[in-house]
Parts: structure tokens; C-alpha cells; sequence
């Protein structure tokens, strides 16, 4: 265990040292690009909140106006069974209701998505949503039109990120490099493709969140309209056979 363990460090060391030596043609070009990336991330992980936030308050919404005409029916109605069936609705969409908060108020957005919890695990069984390994493990990358293509790996380490910056930025290792002499356009570049890097994990887990809590609205939308279907059909029933059900 300590072999293996040691075995990682000294090659994740290893992968550190030759991140932190990698040089850059065309700095001011690739700084400048890099800013825009960086930019165009953090847009994308501003507009999965804003959809995590509407389809969070559409279930909360739908909630109290049910609960609000619940309540008003409820009053109006006098036999017991009658009120039972009004209520019913409120019920069922609550459940589904409760669930979305609780998913909202358990997850941290800044986490990486690797990390999930057993409630997660519970939503992602329920509700057969995709978490983003899925999706990365099916189209290799990031192939939907809500998430910019990263290629990034799954696991956010140093070999993961000097892999990002040679292939993605055509980095090179410097092995002549004198390290009394800070490089400081290169060490910025270095700065901005870890940020970079870094912002794709947290953007993955925004949308992720964002998916999530629309499925879940959605999965209570869908349930509420199935409910109210039955009562219906089940007051239909009632009103045409009132021997079946006397309410009086």
C-alpha cells in the first residue's frame, strides 16, 4: 500500500515539475485565447445556475398555486372523501418537490463531478439521470450543444492537466530551463490553462445540477398531470354512478 502510495506521489511530482517547465509559442495570442476560454467558461456555468434556479423556483411555484387551490377546495367541500381527493395532488407533487430542495440544499456546485453522494445516487437511480462520466465515457467529449467541447479527463490531477496543456496548447517541456529566472509569460499561460482546466470539473458539475433539478421538475410536472388524469376520471365515474360513491 505504501508502495503504491509512494508510486503515485513521486509521479504525480514528477507530472507537477514537467507542467511547471512547459513553454509557449505565440504567448500573446495563446493569453488572449485563453482569456476568452476562461470567459466563455464562466458564461456557461453562469447559465446552468440561472437553469438550476428556474426550474428549482417553476416546482415551487407549481407547489404553492396547487396548494393555494387545494386549500380553496378544501373549504368549499364538505364530505371527507371529496376533500381527500383534492388534496391527493398536493401530496404526490410535494414528494417530488421535497426531493428537488433537499437535492438542491445537499450538493456543492464547486465540487468536482466525480464526487457524488449516496443521495445522488438515489436521484440518479430514481429520475435515470446521466452524470457526466456517463457522458464522457459514451462521446469521448463533451458532444452536447450546452457544454463546450473540454477534453479534459476524468480525474482532475496533474498528469490529467500537463496532458490538457500539450495536446490542447501545444506545450513543450523546457528540460534546460534555469530556475533562478522566473519566466513570467509562460508561468501566466501556465496559470490561465490550470484555471482553465479546473473550470471545466466545476462547469461539468453545474450542468449536472442543472440537468438534474430539470429532470426531477420535470418528472413532477409529468406525475401531477397523471394524478390529476385519474382523479378526474374518477370524479367522472362518481358523477355519472352516484349510487357507486354518494356524496351527500
Amino acid at each position: 500500500m505504501n508502495k503504491n502510495q509512494n508510486g503515485e506521489g513521486t509521479n504525480e511530482e514528477a507530472t507537477k515539475k514537467m507542467f511547471e517547465s512547459l513553454i509557449f509559442k505565440h504567448k500573446r495570442e495563446l493569453s488572449n485565447r485563453l482569456q476568452n476560454y476562461i470567459t466563455y467558461g464562466v458564461s456557461r456555468v453562469d447559465h446552468y445556475e440561472n437553469q438550476r434556479k428556474i426550474f428549482l423556483e417553476m416546482n415551487l411555484t407549481i407547489m404553492i398555486i396547487l396548494g393555494a387551490i387545494s386549500s380553496t377546495f378544501f373549504n368549499v367541500i364538505e364530505d371527507t372523501k371529496g376533500k381527500w381527493i383534492i388534496f391527493l395532488p398536493l401530496i404526490a407533487y410535494s414528494v417530488f418537490t421535497i426531493l428537488n430542495v433537499i437535492f438542491n440544499l445537499e450538493e456543492h456546485s464547486t465540487k468536482s463531478f466525480g464526487k457524488i453522494t449516496r443521495y445522488d445516487k438515489a436521484i440518479k437511480f430514481i429520475f435515470r439521470c446521466k452524470d457526466i462520466n456517463e457522458i464522457l465515457k459514451k462521446d469521448k467529449c463533451w458532444n452536447t450543444l450546452w457544454l463546450y467541447r473540454g477534453n479534459i479527463s476524468r480525474k482532475m490531477d496533474f498528469k490529467g492537466l500537463c496532458k490538457f496543456a500539450t495536446k490542447r496548447f501545444n506545450g513543450k517541456p523546457n528540460q534546460n530551463i534555469n530556475r533562478n529566472t522566473r519566466d513570467l509569460a509562460n508561468e501566466l499561460i501556465r496559470d490561465a490553462i490550470k484555471e482553465l482546466y479546473e473550470l471545466y470539473f466545476y462547469q461539468a458539475n453545474y450542468y449536472r445540477l442543472a440537468l438534474w433539478t430539470r429532470k426531477i421538475t420535470i418528472y413532477g410536472i409529468l406525475y401531477l398531470i397523471l394524478t390529476l388524469f385519474i382523479l378526474l376520471t374518477i370524479i367522472l365515474i362518481i358523477s355519472f354512478l352516484p349510487s357507486f360513491w354518494p356524496l351527500n
